[in-house]
């Protein structure tokens, strides 16, 4: 039985992504730029909030957010789901930085609003 599961662990290893430094970044972004876009107007409102959040909590330079972001827009354009970024974040973000990204998932609306 230990053959067959370590077998099974080798095919599914062989799938896996190689590890990505921005791929967390990434998917708050993909999230934050998504909620953004369900907002009339709000993308242009909301985009300076995004890269503030992106840049403050991963510790990005403004060239690595830009980069970073026309990336996230480009994969969230594509995407048909949220899942595989939704899923990023929980297994990379401790519970505080979960607290923090939902934070700025309504800093970015009512940022919108109040411009």
């Amino acid at each position: 039985m230990t053959h067959f599961l370590d077998s099974l662990k080798q095919i599914i290893s062989r799938h896996e992504a190689p590890d990505d430094a921005h791929a967390t970044p990434r998917a708050a972004a993909i999230l934050l730029i998504e909620l953004a876009a369900t907002d009339e107007g709000g993308e242009a409102a909301e985009l300076p909030v995004i890269e503030r959040a992106i840049r403050d909590h991963f510790g990005l330079s403004g060239q690595e957010v830009d980069e970073l972001l026309a990336e996230a827009g480009r994969l969230q354009r594509q995407s048909v789901s949220l899942h595989d970024f939704t899923r990023q974040l929980r297994v990379a973000l401790e519970p505080e930085g979960r607290a923090e990204l939902i934070e700025w998932l309504w800093r970015g609306p009512l940022a919108a609003h109040r411009a």
